[in-house]
Order: C-alpha cells, then structure tokens, then sequence
C-alpha cells in the first residue's frame, strides 16, 4: 500500500536537486488531478508511472526538461499523455503497458508531431498482451512488443510453449 498523498505534495518530491529516477507506483499519490510546477523536476531522468488513479495529467516541457524515459504501465485511469510531454527536447522512449487507447492514440500523436519537427528519435513501445480477453491455444503463452521508431514498425511476438 502507498503513502495516499495528495498530487500537491510532488512539489517536495520535485525539489530534491539529485533526482533522477522517479517510481510511482500504487497509491503513492491519490487524487484525479497532477499538475507539475515549473522548475521541479529538472534533474529527473526517468519517470514511471505505474497502477495509479490519475485520470489527468497536465505537463509540458518545461516540466520535466532533462526527461529521457516516460514508463506507464497498468494504468487504466490515465485519459492520454500531456502533448508537451513531446516537446521535451532530451525525451527519447515512452513506453506503454496495459493502458487504454486514447493513451496510445496520444502518445502516437506526440510521436508523429515530433517526427513532423524532425525529431525522429522519439520511440514509442508497446508491451501488449495481445489476446488478453480472449481464449487463447491450449498451452501457449502469448506476449508481444511493438515498437515504432521514424516511420519503422517492428513487432516482436514470443510464443512460449507451457504444460498444460
């Protein structure tokens, strides 16, 4: 279980001059609303969000200006990624698990934006279980990434056999 603060309280969290891997995970913060302040976060590196009840998140560059790396995952609350998250000049990866589809539809769109900039270093991953609601065979285990880079679309499907 998390600590339940509210999204307020990121502003201490940002202010830590050497920060530069940031894991929220769970109820680390409550609340539907996070809304960065500038000048926070401006050593942070890494930044994975994962299983939290945000349903908005309102960022730009200015927020999280050296980010490399944005990981969501088993966030079903998150309605997309903030636009300006694109414009963050150093931002290289955002990777997508189990999220819903206005959240890949953004990070699609902040891809193509970038690519149209002549940014086209941007990756976009998706880690999906493609079958996930669905019977799939007897004794095999689906899951797959796909990953997007300058126009390029490279899926990689495993199939791994198990006794059934």
């Amino acid at each position: 279980m998390g600590c339940c603060l509210p999204w307020k309280a990121m502003t201490i969290v940002g202010s830590l001059s050497n920060l530069h891997v940031l894991k929220l995970k769970y109820e680390a913060f409550k609340g539907p609303e996070w809304e960065p302040i500038e000048g926070k976060f401006d050593q942070l590196k890494y930044l994975q969000l994962y299983g939290l009840d945000l349903k908005h998140w309102r960022a730009e560059n200015i927020h999280f200006s050296k980010l490399r790396r944005l990981v969501i995952r088993n966030f079903m609350s998150l309605k997309k990624i903030p636009f300006g998250i694109g414009e963050i000049p150093t931002l290289d990866l955002i990777e997508l698990q189990h999220y819903r589809p206005s959240v890949v539809t953004s990070a699609e769109e902040i891809q193509a934006e970038q690519l149209n900039m002549g940014n086209d270093f941007l990756r976009l991953r998706i880690v999906d279980f493609p079958f996930l609601g669905h019977a799939p065979l007897q004794g095999v285990l689906y899951w797959g990434v796909v990953e997007t880079r300058v126009g390029l679309l490279l899926q990689l499907w495993f199939y791994v056999l198990v006794d059934a």
